[in-house]
């Protein structure tokens, strides 16, 4: 289960992966919640929302699949006598790779701001900016993006 949730991560842009698993998450804590409701066992993937987030991610309708999902025609189902154990393992696979650095949203650090030097009459301002690169996905997207690596030192370690 954590592969094909993993090949959903990797083959995906982080919004996309997030929108998919998270949909996908409530689908399967629907049927956790209430095993004997029909609603809850069937997915249209002519549904606008299931086609908008769910479909268009890679690996989704597989994950779906997976889980015990069958098709029928436009639809797909889970049997009354499908194994809910692996609808949990999902569920846990799925929190995990939510919860993990891969799909954490970019988040700087507040700004830090300094003046550089004194200003004399008529002279132009020079505006530091520094960023806190040091999370996971701000190291993973300033490395790819503009070609730099950021590394973490703690002072005293």
């Amino acid at each position: 289960m954590e592969d094909v949730v993993d090949a959903i991560v990797t083959q995906n842009s982080e919004p996309v992966a997030r929108t998919a698993l998270t949909t996908v998450l409530t689908m399967v804590s629907n049927v956790l919640q209430a095993p004997e409701e029909a609603k809850f066992r069937r997915i249209k993937l002519s549904n606008a929302t299931v086609r908008s987030k769910v479909a268009t991610a890679l690996g989704a309708i597989e994950l779906l699949h997976s889980i015990g999902f069958g098709a029928s025609e436009d639809v797909l189902v889970m049997p009354m006598d499908a194994d809910l154990d692996r609808v949990v393992q999902a569920r846990q696979a799925i929190t995990s790779a939510l919860n993990s650095p891969k799909l954490q949203p970019l988040a700087l650090a507040p700004a830090t701001t300094t003046t550089m030097g004194s200003l004399s009459e008529g002279a132009t301002r020079v505006q530091l900016i520094v960023y806190d690169l040091s999370g996971g996905a701000a190291q993973g997207l300033s490395g790819s993006l503009l070609g730099i690596q950021v590394t973490t030192r703690v002072e005293g370690a």
